[in-house]
């Protein structure tokens, strides 16, 4: 039994960087297994299955404040394995990770209960090697993040590493990840299968409160990756660098395929049972760690250039918008619908009665996967 090791693994160069570039060896498998793996064609990455049902549709889904005239946009699924919609929902699920884990930075009672680590727990070879070992393995990681002492965090479940070929390759093409996209970055956008590109090698990362380093007797390596920064309200650092981990480790996250089996789950403290994240706060504490939270996983998008401003109705130039779910509410109020012409009311009610499913488009125009083919079908419905 060899002791649990929980240091902080960044060569010097990388001190003060916000994650990790390259991958410490520590807890990896051998490329070349002797033993049968049951697990790793179950299992998947985000982005890499096929789109949910009527994901990319075109459909009403506001109306105008002002006259009622309809707005169409494209419909999202928000699922995992959807390649347009994976990164919308990684983005949800790291900002439930900030706020989770500043609310509980926030009502700790001192300056160590504040602490918070992102480290990685890996079994010894051959463990983990069926769907029912990765379960049974979370609760491992649980316990041995627990003993070593992070005592409650979120545990995000990684089935694969990248090979050594396949690193050497990266390094190459991207100067050794300086001037270019992040290891896993690289594996996803490659031209390659991802899976030619990597081995199993299951392990967990872990990003929870750690006020104390402790030792533990134990046939895992625990090794902490790094510590984060120091918790403070109002300083958008704080969540950034929480937000910069989260991501980067949910993008190659690995769950198992056609199943909602979650790979990302709380423990210890931090349990959804155990931690009530938004007691004894006010309402204004709440409002700055939820507000800095969404700001912190948004920020990567700002400053694009695609400087769209906000979008204006094409009937009389007002920028406020409904849900066109509400119109059945604001197509019954008299007083509302004697401010717009009859026609904008019965615009308003066809696009909406087409939203619920009371009516919908005649046969190939039924599911449009364009602005103009759903104007083209509500032509049609009018």
């Amino acid at each position: 039994m060899k002791a649990a090791e929980f240091t902080d693994m960044r060569p010097p160069e990388a001190l003060g960087e916000p994650e990790v570039a390259t991958e410490s060896n520590r807890g990896q498998w051998s490329q070349e297994l002797d033993f049968s793996v049951y697990a790793d064609s179950s299992v998947t990455l985000p982005g890499k299955g096929d789109r949910g049902k009527n994901c990319g549709q075109w459909y009403p889904q506001e109306f105008c404040d002002s006259c009622g005239e309809p707005r169409f946009g494209e419909s999202r699924c928000l699922e995992r394995s959807c390649p347009e919609c994976w990164r919308a929902w990684s983005k949800q699920r790291a900002t439930g990770i900030i706020e989770r884990l500043q609310k509980a930075r926030e009502t700790a009672d001192s300056g160590l209960e504040k602490r918070a680590v992102h480290a990685v727990a890996s079994p010894p070879e051959g463990e983990i090697t069926s769907l029912v070992d990765v379960d049974r393995g979370f609760r491992t990681a649980y316990e041995k993040a627990k003993a070593a002492g992070i005592h409650g965090g979120t545990a995000i479940f990684h089935g694969f590493r990248v090979t050594d070929e396949a690193k050497q390759e990266w390094a190459r093409e991207t100067d050794s990840g300086d001037n270019g996209p992040k290891l896993w970055q690289w594996v996803r956008e490659h031209n390659t299968h991802w899976r030619e590109l990597t081995y199993w090698s299951p392990h967990w990362h872990i990003i929870g409160i750690a006020p104390e380093v402790e030792s533990d007797d134990s046939d895992w390596i625990i090794e902490r990756i790094r510590t984060l920064d120091n918790y403070e309200r109002s300083n958008l650092d704080s969540y950034r660098d929480i937000a910069k981990a989260a991501m980067y480790i949910i993008s190659h996250t690995t769950f198992e395929s056609n199943t909602s089996k979650d790979s990302i789950r709380w423990y210890g403290s931090l349990a959804t049972t155990k931690f009530s994240a938004d007691e004894n706060m006010s309402s204004g504490v709440i409002d700055v760690i939820e507000r800095k939270s969404a700001e912190a996983v948004d920020e990567p998008q700002k400053n694009t250039g695609s400087g769209e401003d906000e979008p204006e109705c094409e009937n009389c130039g007002s920028t406020g918008f409904s849900s066109i779910f509400e119109a059945g509410g604001a197509l019954m109020d008299k007083g509302w619908c004697n401010r717009i012409d009859r026609e904008q009311e019965r615009r308003l009610n066809t696009a909406f009665q087409w939203a619920i499913g009371e009516i919908e488009p005649p046969p190939g125009l039924k599911n449009p996967t364009s602005e103009a083919d759903a104007r083209e079908a509500f032509e049609h419905l009018l």
